[in-house]
């Protein structure tokens, strides 16, 4: 019969423990590769996506500056169209008229025709 030593236990070698960590690198290289295309591909919307994003605020932000110009100048056509309607009338041109030392014609006008 055999007796049992205790021994104590060997330590591994600094080989095995390496070999082990350079094949986890491998796996996770290739796990890392496989993948790779995914992440850009998720990166690459995210910026499509911000970008987008930007855009549209500058265009909202430029559609209510334009919106705003829009009705301020509606009101100064409605304005100007309302003193020429205004100023276009027959009194308010006889006034104007009258100052200046004209009259009215009080005969009406006649046209001449030419002889056949």
């Amino acid at each position: 019969m055999a007796v049992a030593v205790n021994r104590p236990k060997r330590q591994r070698q600094g080989t095995q423990g390496s070999l082990f960590a350079q094949m986890q690198a491998v796996k996770l290289g290739k796990l890392f590769r496989g993948w790779m295309g995914y992440f850009l591909l998720i990166a690459l919307c995210g910026l499509l996506y911000i970008a987008n994003m930007h855009y549209a605020d500058r265009s909202v932000r430029t559609l209510n500056r334009l919106r705003k110009e829009v009705a301020e100048l509606r009101t100064e056509y409605t304005m100007l169209r309302a003193q020429f309607i205004l100023g276009s009338k027959r009194s308010i041109i006889k006034t104007k008229v009258n100052q200046l030392g004209l009259t009215e014609n009080e005969k009406p006008a006649y046209e001449l025709a030419a002889d056949k």
